[in-house]
């Protein structure tokens, strides 16, 4: 496991100089979902009093990503942690009993988005994306890894672009061309 730890809105000294120490032990337990080597990114921002911790694992073309918020930078990353990790196990069952075996590694899904920040005065956020043909169920699936209501895949079946969302039923709905 590789752990980058990104600041934002503050340095971590004093109170939390030794977040990369304490972070990257408690982190070293995610080493056992992955039978590669995994990067993980974890970006804690202070922002208006308060602490995000969002944590993002690419691998295998899954993106499994989680953000979680407190008033204390240990608190916030711990609480992502469990969060994160509780992800993984749920989606690591759905991915075992629904597709291809155990490892996330040899399932056909998009890579997730690059991110580019104030491309304009009204778009706060751009995102680009490759896509890659996938079932209905495998677009839930990521959508699911990527913790969104929604999620853009090419169709496997029509090969056009469609849009899977969650409904506030908890059900999903699709969007297709028409």
């Amino acid at each position: 496991m590789k752990l980058t730890l990104i600041t934002k809105g503050f340095k971590p000294v004093d109170e939390y100089a030794n977040l990369e120490q304490i972070t990257e032990k408690k982190y070293s337990k995610l080493d056992r979902y992955f039978k590669d080597e995994t990067d993980i990114t974890l970006v804690i921002k202070y922002e208006h009093d308060i602490y995000k911790a969002e944590i993002t694992i690419p691998y295998g073309g899954f993106v499994f990503r989680v953000e979680e918020a407190s008033d204390d930078a240990y608190t916030a990353a711990n609480v992502a942690l469990d969060k994160m990790e509780r992800q993984i196990i749920k989606q690591k069952s759905v991915y075992r009993n629904k597709f291809y075996g155990d490892d996330f590694r040899n399932f056909p899904v998009s890579d997730e988005f690059d991110e580019v920040d104030n491309v304009e005065s009204n778009v706060v956020k751009h995102k680009t994306y490759t896509t890659k043909p996938m079932l209905v169920d495998e677009a839930i699936l990521q959508m699911e890894l990527t913790d969104r209501d929604f999620y853009v895949f090419m169709n496997g079946s029509t090969f056009e672009i469609n849009v899977i969302y969650k409904r506030k039923d908890g059900k999903y709905g699709l969007i297709e061309p028409d």
